[in-house]
């Protein structure tokens, strides 16, 4: 006579919904946070992209010798030029992440602003970006 033993190796569908939901208490830990991350990252990004923007309008007013304004409110910023028959808006952005208060910035025709700072909001902290600084890099020698 043969007796014959079956074994089978494996896991039980109860030690896979342990598995599984142990998984999903990690993912509802870190998922949160990882994303949390990318949007700071992505806020801070934007920010970098209004400096050099901010710069950017500083050597464009000096270069062509005219006078702009640029407005906030909210999301958004308008750049206008000053010329004889009033403003004309050149160009008009949305921003994703930062917020704005009623602000308005005048570069004069050599390039400086006025005033010299832009506050700025990300979620509930709030900011200020050094614009002088900003135009003052250009003009410094080392």
């Amino acid at each position: 006579m043969c007796s014959f033993q079956s074994r089978v190796s494996g896991f039980t569908l109860i030690e896979l919904m342990i598995v599984l939901a142990i998984a999903g208490v990690l993912m509802g830990f870190v998922g949160p946070l990882a994303i949390d991350a990318v949007d700071k990252a992505q806020a801070k990004q934007e920010r970098l992209s209004i400096n050099n923007w901010l710069a950017k309008i500083s050597m464009r007013a000096n270069a062509t010798g005219e006078t702009y304004t640029l407005n906030f409110a909210g999301k958004s910023a308008t750049l206008a030029k000053q010329g004889n028959e009033g403003q004309t808006i050149v160009v008009s952005k949305t921003f994703e992440f930062n917020f704005f208060p009623p602000q308005q910035l005048t570069y004069t025709k050599k390039g400086f602003v006025s005033p010299e700072t832009l506050i700025v909001n990300y979620r509930t902290k709030q900011e200020s970006i050094d614009v002088g600084e900003l135009v003052n890099i250009r003009y410094r020698v080392e």
